[in-house]
């Protein structure tokens, strides 16, 4: 009975406060007003269903309106399922018709396997911004969600490009491919186990892509071998092996051995040297020889390029010469161009070859030419000639050239005894 005295003394202040006492009338708080109830009585009270992970399923909930005066003079009634949770496909939402709602609810494919428990909130609100709702909304919505673990789809990689190659060193170093990715119902990221091979738009959903690029700058000449990994949500892992080798930067030279056959003393006519590097890419080059008698000009330039060789044989005697010409470049292992001398003697050449003097009866003295020439072309070199008695020459010396000069030969038999 202790427990209810203070409700019996309350009662009998209040009734000797009706009856005109002066007694001051006791302050009585005002009875607090009950929410509404939910605007919506669901079908179902909540949502239990069993799937398996990477599938979506369809769940339908009905509800009616408790109260469809609240809703007679609304133009229209805006509805907003709010899932703070993920376990359904964005964007749901209520149909109405009349006093009757209808939502068709899609899991979410993401979900990998475990159970689901909490609420959906389904807002019946004044705008479609939701800033104001009706009494009794929002309605919650129970779920219990069970993901089982479905039959492991096998994941595929796609590459646009094999990511198998070779790149030259001084040349265009790096490419890229887009990977396409057959994920369904999973999420996948993407990783790379060198440095020289990176990954981009790394992670994903289900079908997609990403790229992968190959950088040779700074790598020396070798092989080199690294994978891309995808790792999914259920737990598979793919990886796509990549290979790169890097190849040294080499000359590519049109006329690599070049033979030079000649007569000493004349002029050598000159050859064209054309090379480049095989990197695509104008590139320094510079140029020794290891014989003093090769002549190149340029020694130096930007590949591609064209260069003349000329030989100076001027302190060479006649022989056979093998020397060579060493073409450089930062970016290449150096290329050796052979070069071969045939350097023959030059020949003295007389017109005629013999000469008879004193006519057939032994009495005609009178001087006789002699064309001497040297076949060392527009070079001319110095001559000595000498002449016993009784024969008498024009001159004692002179030049020849590839163009004959001449010289008489004559002779005095005054003194001479009778004879041949």
């Amino acid at each position: 009975m202790k427990y209810f005295t203070p409700l019996l003394l309350s009662l009998l202040l209040s009734a000797c406060g009706s009856d005109g006492s002066s007694a001051p009338a006791a302050d009585v708080a005002p009875a607090p007003v009950a929410p509404p109830s939910p605007a919506l009585l669901l079908g179902a009270s909540s949502m239990a269903q069993t799937m398996t992970a990477g599938t979506s399923i369809a769940m339908t909930v009905n509800a009616t309106a408790t109260r469809p005066a609240d809703f007679s003079g609304a133009a229209e009634v805006f509805t907003k399922i709010v899932d703070d949770a993920g376990v359904i496909v964005p964007n749901a939402g209520l149909t109405r018709n009349g006093d009757q709602y209808t939502a068709t609810l899609f899991s979410s494919p993401s979900l990998v396997p475990g159970g689901y428990k909490g609420n959906l909130l389904i807002k019946l609100c004044r705008d479609a911004a939701c800033a104001t709702q009706f009494p009794g909304s929002p309605v919650n919505l129970p779920y219990d969600l069970t993901v089982v673990a479905g039959e492991l789809v096998p994941i595929k990689l796609y590459p646009n490009s094999s990511l198998t190659t070779s790149l030259r060193l001084g040349a265009v170093t790096s490419f890229k491919t887009a990977v396409a990715v057959a994920a369904p119902g999973r999420t996948w990221t993407v990783t790379s186990s060198a440095a020289w091979l990176t990954v981009a738009n790394a992670s994903g959903s289900g079908n997609g892509s990403f790229d992968a690029s190959i950088d040779a700058s700074g790598l020396t000449a070798g092989s080199y071998a690294a994978v891309v990994d995808l790792k999914a949500s259920d737990g598979q892992h793919v990886s796509l092996p990549a290979t790169l080798t890097v190849l040294p930067t080499a000359f590519q030279i049109y006329g690599n051995n070049l033979t030079f056959n000649a007569i000493n003393g004349a002029p050598i006519g000159s050859q064209a040297l054309q090379f480049t590097l095989d990197n695509s890419t104008p590139t320094a080059w510079s140029a020794v020889s290891s014989a003093d008698w090769i002549k190149l000009t340029p020694l130096s330039g930007t590949t591609p390029a064209t260069a003349t060789m000329s030989l100076d044989p001027s302190k060479l005697a006649q022989g056979s010469y093998n020397a060579s010409l060493v073409l450089s470049s930062p970016v290449s292992t150096p290329a050796t161009v052979a070069v071969t001398l045939n350097l023959a003697a030059a020949t003295l050449g007389l017109s005629p070859s013999a000469l008879t003097l004193g006519g057939a009866n032994g009495r005609d003295f009178s001087a006789q030419p002699v064309a001497i020439s040297l076949n060392t072309q527009i070079n001319s070199y110095p001559w000595t000639a000498t002449a016993a008695a009784p024969l008498q020459l024009s001159a004692a010396s002179g030049s020849a050239s590839q163009t004959s000069t001449t010289l008489t030969v004559g002779a005095t038999a005054q003194t001479a005894p009778v004879g041949t």
